[in-house]
């Protein structure tokens, strides 16, 4: 029996003479019960037997001359009975009803916290609050058990039919009562039928286990009696369980081996299957056993004759519900104690995002002032920046521009091409805030971040999160980028706008981008040429002007095909197709999504005889674009103008490769593209105005060894540019009054956008004047440059275009 100590609870008793029943079911399932004991190594609390301890006190130690038995029932159940004086057991109990209230409690912090969006230090408090509250619940409820008071119900239920309590009857009362009859048959019945209820307690399997502190222990108990002959009081003890188990027809999780010398009598037991077996046929008759025993009723019997040492076979015995460790009790202390703490630790604990952030996609897109949480593309760019906004004084009088763009890529994205653009930007507006924090008593300029994930997806998100800060912070000056012609982009210039913020675009050119729900916005100011205007100048080009590579021919709208792409979202290339095909009727169309249907619209264009493809897509579609013009339209002649968005990938093109590039091109660009095969090339603009500032910020940052990240010149000229506006804009507002007195007693976005409207200022893309109107601040009389790209050479530039809504206003450079 030593080896089933150590794996299941065991009694084993041998009676003295003069015992009685009571007396070894105090031995079994008393105060120090042997059934309670602990077992060494286990994961689980031993059975408890607060059942029976109840009917032993009433039969043993209650007195029933007391008139009434409140005083003594209490003072028992609070000091002698079942309840938790130890530290152990306190644990014991605790962990036992601490899973619902942890999970409840928990997942109710979870729901405040987001939806109120708690501030870190306000959501650990409430979860250390939470936490105790669900230690509270679950304390209460153990109390509550510990003591018994609710099991004591037990005693009126149907499953307990011998002395059963009467409804409404004291349990005071009810004491007396076991006590008067505890010379009475059913009194010992009652007993062991409490004992059999504790052991089931101790076994329960409930769905959901949660709800209920039952175990799914996977071994029976093991009552052992050493002396059973019949007569005796082991005998009769036998006997009273299989008569009330037979009587309630409820199985008990115990197994009773008895020795005696005599077999016990079974044809006292009409209903028991008994299989009669020696040692040498044992096995055999086990199985047969084990098969019967499966079976709530009848209790079945193992007779075996046997000398010593006794039977060596029969295998393991019998375990409710298979053979594992007690995983249900393990899952359940893991998640009572360890889901709350894992929970907090993490509202405590630096996140995956930097405060500010959150995290959509495999992106952390919000706002914050932090660089840690961005691709590492831009890492050295981006810790420049943050140098700056630490040099500025804490007492220093500060605004706050947020660049607004993508940051980050997708997981699976690899390719850094798409972050070029905002590294240029970033460029400019770090160049612009090195330059203006020199300049004497006047407010420093602060960057803080507002990414958007890669393509813009989450530009809505980040505005929201811009919006909330606004509210709270009233030296948000502006809001710079916005560079791509997106459904979410508008939107977010929707949001944006509701907060009353300013926002300049840098490289969005949809005229449909600024229409927001009451018309066109009133907080948005464009610095490129709009697509209504750069269409006018391709137009003028294609028609009057003439296209060099053909010897300044000019071409009909039925020689020329535009070729656009339909996307989810995407407003640049069909807004550009629609501004196009106004200005030039005749014009063959052909549609892609994709690089294989672009593949397919250039060969058809080509094969219905288009001279001239006029593409109106998107950069990451260039390669494929050349290459299917050279399987398709290279040997018929057909020339290939593109719009402003491939600027940056042939700039990136001829850089790499020099006089080894393939790429014979025409295009419409927002700035001068001669600057971008090599930033600061152009002398003349070099040494004069902003462009010697931006120029200058570069050349001393490789001077300091910091390694930029590749970037689109002419995307740093207009993060430049629209930087200087928005300072530009602030020092108007300064100006209008002292400004000791101004700053402060207005928000600095409301100052920015009232002299934003009717500013003009010579920047690096060239002159910027906004229209004092209170609607429709696209950048009037802004250039475009029509440039022609051959293999092996450089950008050619061929002519300058100011384009208005009536004309091209087209001339040779200078």
């Amino acid at each position: 029996m030593n080896d089933v100590r150590w794996k299941v609870p065991l009694a084993e008793i041998t009676p003295v003479s003069g015992d009685r029943l009571t007396t070894l079911m105090e031995r079994v399932a008393g105060k120090d019960g042997a059934l309670g004991k602990g077992m060494p190594w286990s994961f689980l609390p031993p059975p408890r037997f607060p059942l029976a301890q109840f009917v032993l006190w009433a039969l043993n130690e209650a007195d029933p001359k007391n008139e009434r038995l409140d005083q003594p029932l209490r003072a028992w159940l609070r000091r002698g009975g079942p309840s938790w004086k130890y530290p152990l057991d306190k644990a014991e109990y605790i962990t036992r009803f601490l899973a619902v209230p942890a999970l409840a409690a928990g997942s109710v912090s979870a729901v405040i916290s987001k939806a109120y969006d708690i501030a870190l230090w306000g959501a650990g408090l409430l979860w250390g609050v939470a936490l105790l509250c669900a230690v509270a619940l679950a304390t209460l409820g153990a109390a509550n058990w510990s003591t018994g008071h609710f099991r004591y119900r037990w005693f009126q239920s149907r499953s307990q039919p011998f002395l059963r309590r009467g409804k409404g009857e004291a349990l005071a009362d009810y004491v007396a009562r076991i006590h008067r009859a505890k010379d009475e048959p059913e009194v010992e019945k009652l007993l062991v039928n409490a004992f059999h209820e504790d052991l089931r307690i101790a076994y329960r399997r409930l769905r959901p286990w949660l709800l209920w502190p039952g175990w799914a222990r996977g071994a029976h108990a093991v009552l052992v009696l050493n002396d059973a002959e019949p007569g005796g009081v082991c005998a009769r003890l036998i006997t009273i369980m299989h008569d009330v188990q037979e009587e309630t027809g409820r199985p008990v999780p115990l197994l009773v081996v008895a020795a005696t010398k005599e077999p016990p009598d079974c044809d006292g037991h009409k209903r028991t299957g008994v299989v009669h077996t020696d040692l040498a046929d044992f096995d055999t008759a086990h199985e047969q056993w084990r098969e019967r025993a499966k079976r709530p009723t009848p209790c079945p019997y193992l007779v075996v004759e046997a000398v010593a040492p006794g039977p060596q076979g029969g295998g393991p015995p019998r375990r409710v519900g298979g053979r594992g460790l007690a995983l249900t009790y393990q899952a359940a202390v893991i998640l009572a104690i360890g889901l709350p703490f894992f929970a907090t630790a993490q509202a405590l604990l630096p996140s995956a995002c930097a405060d500010g952030l959150e995290l959509k996609g495999g992106q952390c897109v919000g706002l914050t002032a932090s660089v840690e949480s961005f691709d590492p593309f831009l890492a050295s760019l981006l810790a420049l920046i943050d140098r700056q906004n630490k040099a500025i004084h804490q007492d220093a009088r500060s605004f706050t521009v947020v660049y607004f763009g993508p940051l980050t890529q997708r997981p699976t994205t690899t390719d850094v091409s798409p972050l070029v653009g905002a590294a240029g930007e970033l460029v400019g507006i770090a160049a612009r805030q090195a330059g203006y924090n020199m300049l004497g008593d006047l407010p420093k300029m602060r960057v803080e971040f507002a990414n958007t994930g890669q393509d813009y997806v989450y530009a809505v998100t980040a505005a929201e999160h811009v919006k909330r800060r606004a509210v709270e912070d009233e030296t948000f000056a502006a809001v710079i980028g916005l560079g791509w012609s997106r459904t979410e982009v508008r939107d977010a210039i929707g949001v944006l706008g509701s907060a009353q913020l300013p926002m300049v675009g840098t490289t969005s050119t949809a005229d449909n981008l600024t229409t927001v729900p009451g018309g066109s916005s009133a907080w948005f100011f464009r610095l490129p040429a709009a697509n209504s205007r750069q269409a006018r100048a391709t137009v003028e080009w294609i028609t009057k002007l003439g296209v060099p590579a053909a010897g300044g021919r000019r071409f009909r709208g039925e020689q020329v095909a535009v070729i656009y792409q339909v996307a989810p979202h995407e407003l640049y290339s069909a807004d550009l197709t629609d501004r196009f095909l106004r200005l030039l009727p005749g014009v063959s169309e052909y549609r892609f999504s994709d690089g294989t249907t672009l593949t397919q619209a250039v060969r058809n264009a080509c094969q219905h005889g288009s001279e001239l493809i006029y593409f109106a897509g998107r950069s990451p579609q260039l390669a494929t674009l050349t290459d299917a013009w050279r399987g398709h339209c290279a040997d018929r002649r057909v020339l290939v103008m593109a719009s402003d968005d491939v600027t940056s990938d042939i700039t990136k093109e001829i850089r790499e490769h020099g006089p080894d590039h393939g790429l014979d091109i025409f295009l419409v660009a927002l700035t001068d593209p001669r600057g971008e095969v090599k930033a600061g090339a152009d002398d003349r603009e070099a040494k004069s105005g902003h462009r010697a500032v931006l120029d200058g910020w570069v050349e001393k940052s490789k001077a300091g060894k910091v390694a930029l990240p590749y970037y689109a010149a002419g995307n740093a000229a207009l993060g430049y540019d629209a930087a200087l506006v928005v300072t530009e804009a602030l020092d108007d507002f300064l100006a209008m009054g002292d400004f000791q007195k101004t700053w402060g007693a207005t928000p600095v976005r409301t100052g920015v956008h009232y002299n934003l409207r009717g500013l003009s200022v010579v920047g690096v893309t060239g002159k910027i004047t906004f229209s004092a109107d209170a609607k429709g601040h696209d950048a009037l009389d802004r250039q475009v440059w029509l440039v022609g790209i051959e293999k092996g050479e450089n950008f050619a530039v061929h002519h300058v275009c100011t384009p208005t809504d009536d004309a091209a206003a087209c001339a040779r450079p200078k």
